[in-house]
């Protein structure tokens, strides 16, 4: 695919090659005709015009058929060199350089050199039957100069038309290897816009899973809690019908700057990006939700991870945690445990799962189903930061999380 940059200048020869080659030739014949009736005096007899139409008539096939189209003007050269004593026109000084530059230009290597080396002896033969003329030795010696300077003569011009057509040969391969080049770089240009579009669809998918899912199993506890404690302690039913309306404002809140982001994809400081620090809170609003977590932290603290990292944690224990809600026994605490390492930042969620029967939650917890994604989600995006996850029931009954995050190589 071309673009403005690369369309040539000589527009009207590419797109009508055979017109101008046509209208080339015939200006060719007609000169070549003249010429031979005007300058050199001959009767245009029928072997003069089929060796004329043989040395030029195959101009018109050249781009197509280059080899077969030299081959006539062989046959017609050799022709006119066993009559060269009553066809003495110089046509084929115009058919002979421009066979050899089209062979060149358009034909393989092989039958290039092949036509340059034809083109040698062709001119070497030429210099070579102005001696058969000779009638003594002193005639001998006369057209043996002559001989020699038309055909070094006629050797140059080839040597002239067979460069020109290399010349051009190397332009065409490099207009085509730009062109290419060009395409090639559009083609990456798209491939990149659609991995750019995949990439986005895939964050805002992340973000609209832990925006909703967290939210939403938040409001469905709250609101079967206040149910049951309408009736027995309605003041207890008031503080969790406002929680549930805090988590929803939140969970609006998010969602209207993600759909900012569709709404204006270049502002994407605008997306909800919560960090570490942000963990507390969390903690604080999963336990006004029912669960009983114990927060536990060993090692030294670091403050090392960058704000994409920051995300990646903070979105993998708000998982952890809003999984334990859904389906975990709320009787028994949740462990949440920072050990900060040598080599990077392990978090572990464990809490004992409910006995649920038929309907409890598949071991397989990264399963691919409808029901796993939000693991999955957690999953890229921990190996998108270098980490590892592994989340599996235990022997005792409790499902155990753990996230690794290595320290950034500095």
């Amino acid at each position: 695919m071309q673009t403005a940059l690369l369309i040539p200048r000589d527009s009207f020869w590419r797109r009508h090659p055979l017109l101008v080659d046509s209208i080339v030739m015939a200006l060719l014949l007609a000169l070549f005709y003249m010429f031979s009736a005007g300058v050199w005096g001959l009767d245009l007899t029928i072997v003069h015009m089929l060796v004329g139409l043989g040395m030029l008539l195959p101009y018109m096939f050249r781009r197509k058929w280059p080899i077969q189209a030299a081959a006539v003007v062989v046959v017609a050269s050799i022709v006119q060199l066993v009559n060269l004593q009553w066809i003495s026109s110089g046509v084929h000084f115009v058919g002979v350089p421009m066979t050899v530059y089209w062979l060149a230009a358009y034909a393989p290597r092989w039958a290039a050199r092949a036509g340059i080396i034809t083109a040698i002896f062709g001119a070497i033969a030429l210099g070579a039957s102005l001696l058969t003329q000779a009638q003594n030795y002193s005639e001998f010696m006369s057209i043996l100069f002559v001989s020699v300077l038309l055909a070094g003569l006629s050797i140059l011009i080839c040597a002239v038309a067979w460069s020109l057509g290399d010349l051009a040969r190397s332009r065409q391969n490099h207009r085509q290897a730009l062109a290419e080049y060009t395409a090639y770089l559009e083609a990456e240009a798209r491939n990149a816009r659609a991995l750019a579009a995949a990439d986005e669809r895939q964050h805002i998918a992340r973000e609209m899973h832990d925006i909703v899912a967290h939210s939403l199993s938040v409001i469905i506890t709250q609101a079967d809690g206040a149910r049951y404690a309408a009736a027995a302690q309605p003041e207890v039913a008031v503080e969790t019908l406002d929680t549930i309306a805090e988590t929803g404002r939140d969970a609006l809140s998010d969602m209207r700057k993600l759909l900012g982001i569709l709404r204006a994809p270049g502002q994407a400081e605008g997306r909800p990006q919560p960090q570490m620090s942000d963990i507390v809170e969390l903690v604080e609003a999963m336990e006004v939700s029912g669960l009983t977590i114990k927060a536990e932290t060993s090692g030294e603290a670091r403050d090392v991870f960058n704000p994409v990292t920051q995300l990646a944690i903070y979105r993998a224990v708000q998982e952890g945690l809003t999984n334990a809600l859904k389906h975990g026994d709320a009787s028994e605490p949740v462990v949440l445990s920072f050990a900060w390492q040598n080599r990077g930042l392990q978090i572990q969620i464990a809490n004992q799962r409910a006995n649920q029967g038929a309907s409890a939650r598949p071991a397989s917890a990264l399963s691919h189903t409808g029901a796993g994604q939000g693991l999955v989600g957690i999953e890229e995006r921990v190996r998108l930061v270098g980490g590892t996850i592994n989340a599996a029931p235990h022997p005792d009954g409790r499902f155990i999380l753990t996230v690794f995050i290595p320290y950034p190589q500095k």
